[in-house]
């Protein structure tokens, strides 16, 4: 980003995120949906719009949308309703989308997110409204002079969470949608794939003079499918928008679409506004009702937020915030932490947890999805290292044991004639001053400045006392006697 065009410009960006429910059926009727099942397989009448059809709302969705609403505190209409966006594109098959209009069911709401260097900001929202998915349109070879439409999609439920235009640069827009898609995930509602478009990200840009009140006319960009993409087409727009006030012309409000490949946008439409969808009531639906009774009910089946979560663990557990942050985004793994913490019952080893699970477990678990150590056993581990009865070298052998699907560390490490430590004590001082007495050339390298040989002496000790003694201590020891 050239930082010339910030210096006389500032930017103002809004997003519009369509965020997938993960229901097992579709919005209004009882079809299924999967990603990447044989094309057109998943579709009904009430999908294809075809005569004498009539939606039912689903409940599941409603309850989802919700959730998420509670989640970020925005204001639910306990009626609220549905209406008809009337466009005509091939992948639409009623020529108009069951969505929600002027009166949404949520309205408000703030996502809090941090940022690179720990500033935390808030986003107010607009609004967020519930609707239905389009199908897909399959594009051809380039040469061909055809297009394939996929219905699998159409009729999966969404929300679509408006923000308000508040953000300032690129890196505010990924923190904010970083953010949105942990809320989506923690409340169990939505997988967040942007890849595989299950949520989705168009962006609102303008800019204006320093100094100014005034919004610009602003542009919005489609096809922002990944965090990268969103924060490329967003600098790239601001550029190409200073440059053309730069030149003396005017921003003309346009639909774009983002190009990956080269790097820009191309313009899909021009001035498109909410007149031109023909928005009316959805006569085949009544108001939507959402009892307060019900919404109570759900209030309490949200969770923890990650934030929360990440402030929680740091003040709880005295965690850094950099490892409180990376529990804070593998919820999974965060929940295993506490309940290994929970089943140690000594909260002063809650560190020592957090540091085997983050170097010997997360990798493991980001390959597979899958956490093979039993809580119970890692806690018990842990212990073992911290009351001097497994020093961290044996205790390493364990784990690997645990790893590949044993149990009981205590059990293990007494198979294995691990189980107990050498102090340092008379009996380890003997064995330090005969390794000593037995290499002398050894110890003449030493002592003329070649002080890597200290790890040859803390190794024979270490394979002498078969990793019982704590290498600590060794060292320190080591260096008196070589002194």
């Amino acid at each position: 980003m050239n930082p010339a065009v910030l210096e006389r410009y500032e930017p103002v960006i809004g997003l519009e995120v369509h965020a997938q429910l993960s229901t097992a059926t579709k919005m209004f009727t009882a079809v299924p949906y999967r990603f990447g099942v044989e094309p057109n397989t998943l579709i009904d009448p009430v999908v294809l719009g075809l005569p004498g059809t009539l939606p039912v709302v689903n409940r599941e969705a409603v309850a989802f949308a919700v959730k998420l609403a509670l989640a970020v505190g925005g204001r639910i209409r306990n009626v609220s309703r549905f209406a008809r966006k009337h466009y005509f594109y091939p992948d639409l098959p009623k020529g108009y989308q069951i969505s929600q209009y002027d009166e949404p069911y949520c309205e408000g709401g703030v996502i809090e997110f941090e940022l690179a260097d720990g500033t935390r900001r808030s986003v107010e929202l607009t609004r967020i409204h519930m609707e239905e998915d389009s199908g897909k349109n399959m594009h051809a070879d380039d040469g061909a002079n055809f297009s394939l439409v996929d219905f699998n999609r159409a009729g999966v439920p969404l929300v679509e969470i408006v923000s308000e235009p508040v953000m300032h640069s690129a890196a505010e827009a990924v923190g904010y949608l970083k953010a949105l898609r942990q809320i989506l995930r923690t409340l169990g509602i939505c997988d967040g794939n942007l890849e595989e478009g299950s949520m989705r990200c168009d962006a609102n840009v303008s800019i204006r003079p320093r100094g100014t009140q005034k919004l610009g006319t602003r542009t919005e960009m489609k096809n922002l499918n990944s965090f990268k993409a969103v924060s490329d087409a967003i600098e790239y727009e601001i550029e190409r928008q200073a440059a053309v006030l730069d030149d003396g012309r005017g921003v003309m409000q346009a639909t774009l679409l983002w190009d990956p490949a080269r790097g820009q946008t191309k313009v899909l439409r021009t001035k498109e506004e909410a007149e031109d969808y023909r928005y009316f009531p959805e006569p085949d639906l009544p108001p939507l009702s959402i009892p307060a009774a019900w919404i109570e009910s759900l209030r309490g089946q949200v969770p923890e937020l990650p934030l929360a979560l990440k402030d929680r663990l740091i003040s709880q557990y005295q965690l850094t915030p950099y490892d409180a942050e990376i529990f804070m985004n593998n919820l999974e793994v965060a929940h295993y932490f506490e309940r290994c913490v929970t089943i140690a019952a000594q909260p002063a080893v809650a560190k020592k947890i957090a540091n085997w699970i983050l170097t010997e477990l997360l990798g493991t678990f980001r390959d597979t999805g899958k956490i093979p150590v039993q809580a119970g056993d890692l806690a018990a581990l842990v212990l073992l290292v911290e009351g001097g009865e497994l020093t961290g070298r044996n205790a390493k052998d364990v784990f690997s044991r645990l790893l590949a699907g044993e149990q009981d560390p205590r059990a293990l490490a007494a198979k294995l004639g691990l189980l107990g430590s050498v102090a340092a004590d008379g009996e380890l001082e003997a064995l330090c001053r005969r390794l000593i007495d037995d290499n002398p050339a050894q110890v003449e390298k030493y002592r003329k400045g070649k002080t890597n040989v200290l790890g040859f002496f803390v190794g024979e000790v270490m394979k002498a006392t078969r990793g019982k003694a704590d290498a600590a201590a060794v060292t320190d020891l080591l260096k008196t006697l070589l002194a």
